[in-house]
């Protein structure tokens, strides 16, 4: 508060709505103004400002009559005066918003209140659950609610028929769900119309939106229709009744407006978490390769659990994976006679010890809404290359909804599968491939390959600085010696220097060793991965060397399978002349 030492007003005071509570439909600005005995104020203004919840663009200034709103003593200003005046815009449901009452005398004084909620929408029920003699509302919101029984006419009418409430839990404000008991059975196929009278006392609904007497507090007289009557058959309306036979899919957690039907929806080895309607953060949870694991499920159908029809459990997701994209799916059918089938999709074999189980739960603790609870007992094999878990259901009427969990499953551990074999050709060589990660694999002849781009490569072998033993496997005699191809197919002609002694046309040492010529141990200067040409390119500074053991090899062999082919069979061609012609006329 602002005071001038010669002002006459002393204090301006709001005394509702009160500072972080809200306010209904039917409010009003109640303050008081007081003074040192005299009163000359000439001016005066109500101002809200927008300071949270529901966006509101509008303007809120209220300019106060003068005397009439700014003389000393009580004041209350309805809503419908505030927003008839020309600077005050109508007031947002949902908005939050910051009052200010400001006087003018020969100072300007004002009292402010915080952070005030505008509240204009009756409660509703989201949720309506019968038994013989019982009927269970869940409604939108906490409400303020005792049913009058001894109200004229009695509240509940079946097909013209009254039934008195024999009992009903009292709502203060701080709940959310009402029970009303019958002095007599619900019928079977009866319509039920739950009307609360109107009057000042019992027997009104109201939300905890200005409570307060002085307030005008929400009243609703709310008829609640369609409930079916058969025994503890879960149904779902709201306020009134939609006319709609079926509209709601089964759902792990809330319904299409938001409201939370299901706590606690999923559970993955005692993990829980409330499902959101599409995506739902979910810390990573790891899962052990060998491992018993078990996930459970709440589903609630608004036309009851018998008419759940179909459930799936997908691990291994990706980002912007769907549903069918999983290579780990676990689903339940479940056919109108009540008979279950459990189909599992598992093309890499990373699932094991699959039992899947079936109960009716409760939803939640806070109502008595009925769940298909769904325990899914299993085991991986293997790790997975993603981790997002999705879940899709759907019931009688094909009404479906999915949902994901991210961060997910994450599996760790050695995979318990036979390593993944291939076989395949590179450079006109077979080659059999065993996996030793999902990127890599081995082959027979030891050498290490790497998955890329969906094809296998060799990884790069350099053997410059490796001692190797070449033997040649097949063997030519030639004259003073030997030819042949060694282990990598490269040919050699060998010179021998003594019985068992030889040498190559590159100077290197051979040795004859249980009928075998071998080289003696050399650091290779191969390198064997990709060069062709049995390990020289052209460009290599050996090339022509290996060029020239290959032309006498093959020379040699072309003597052995033709030893005319060199005789020099057209001498005479040397010989031959030419005569000289004169040029004549």
């Amino acid at each position: 508060m602002v005071q001038d030492a010669y002002s006459l007003v002393t204090t301006v005071t709001i005394t509702e709505p009160v500072a972080g509570t809200s306010f209904g439909a039917n409010f009003s600005i109640d303050y008081t103004v007081a003074d040192d005995g005299a009163n000359s104020a000439t001016a005066g203004s109500i101002t809200f400002t927008r300071t949270g919840g529901t966006a509101d663009a509008g303007t809120h200034v209220y300019t106060m009559a003068v005397p009439a709103d700014t003389s000393t003593g009580a004041h209350s200003i309805t809503r419908a005066t505030l927003e008839a005046d020309v600077g005050f815009d109508a007031l947002v449901d949902g908005s939050e918003y910051t009052i200010v009452v400001s006087i003018t005398d020969t100072g300007a004084f004002s009292d402010t209140e915080l952070i005030v909620t505008a509240d204009f929408t009756e409660p509703s029920f989201t949720a309506a659950y019968t038994t013989a003699t019982t009927i269970t509302l869940t409604w939108n919101e906490n409400v303020d609610s005792v049913i009058d029984t001894a109200t004229a006419g009695n509240p509940f009418i079946l097909g013209g028929t009254a039934l008195t409430v024999a009992s009903t839990t009292a709502l203060d404000g701080t709940g959310n769900t009402q029970v009303l008991t019958l002095s007599g059975p619900i019928p079977n196929g009866s319509t039920i119309d739950v009307s609360y009278d109107t009057d000042a006392g019992n027997g009104d609904i109201e939300d905890t939106a200005d409570t307060d007497p002085n307030a005008a507090p929400d009243r609703n007289n709310i008829n609640v229709t369609g409930i079916p009557a058969a025994a503890a058959a879960p149904a779902s309306n709201s306020g009134g009744g939609s006319g709609c036979d079926d509209c709601e899919a089964p759902t792990l957690g809330v319904d299409k407006r938001g409201t939370q039907l299901v706590s606690n929806g999923f559970t993955y080895n005692g993990h829980s978490v409330n499902a959101e309607r599409f995506f739902t953060p979910y810390p990573l949870i790891t899962a052990n390769v060998g491992k018993t694991n078990i996930a459970e499920f709440k589903l609630y159908e608004n036309e009851g659990v018998s008419n759940i029809r179909h459930f799936t459990l997908a691990f291994g997701m990706d980002k912007g994976d769907i549903i069918s994209d999983s290579k780990a799916k676990i689903e339940l059918d479940i056919d109108h006679e009540g008979t279950e089938t459990v189909t599992v999709t598992d093309p890499e074999n990373v699932l094991d010890n699959i039992k899947v189980t079936t109960s009716t739960v409760s939803c939640s603790d806070e109502s008595f809404l009925e769940c298909l609870g769904i325990s899914i007992q299993h085991r991986f094999r293997a790790p997975l290359d993603f981790n997002i878990v999705g879940t899709d259901v759907w019931d009688s009427k094909r009404n479906a909804w999915q949902n994901t969990f991210n961060h997910g499953i994450e599996v760790v551990g050695e995979s318990l599968n036979p390593a993944k074999e291939y076989d395949g050709i590179n450079k006109g060589h077979i080659y059999h491939l065993t996996e030793t990660s999902k990127t890599t694999a081995i082959d027979e002849f030891g050498n290490s390959w790497s998955f890329n781009y969906g094809l296998w490569n060799m990884d790069y072998i350099d053997n410059k600085n490796t001692p190797v033993t070449l033997v040649l496997k097949k063997i030519i005699p030639t004259v003073d010696g030997f030819a042949g191809s060694d282990q990598f197919g490269t040919m050699y002609y060998l010179t021998q220097t003594s019985e068992i002694t030889a040498v190559d046309m590159f100077d290197n040492a051979w040795s004859l060793e249980s009928g075998l010529w071998t080289m003696d141990s050399i650091y290779s200067q191969m390198i064997l991965d990709s060069t062709p040409m049995a390990g020289y390119t052209r460009a290599d500074s050996e090339f022509s060397i290996y060029k020239y053991g290959q032309s006498i090899l093959a020379e040699n062999k072309l003597g052995e399978i033709c030893s005319n082919c060199f005789d020099e069979r057209y001498g005479e061609i040397n010989n031959i002349f030419a005569y000289d012609f004169p040029l004549t006329e």
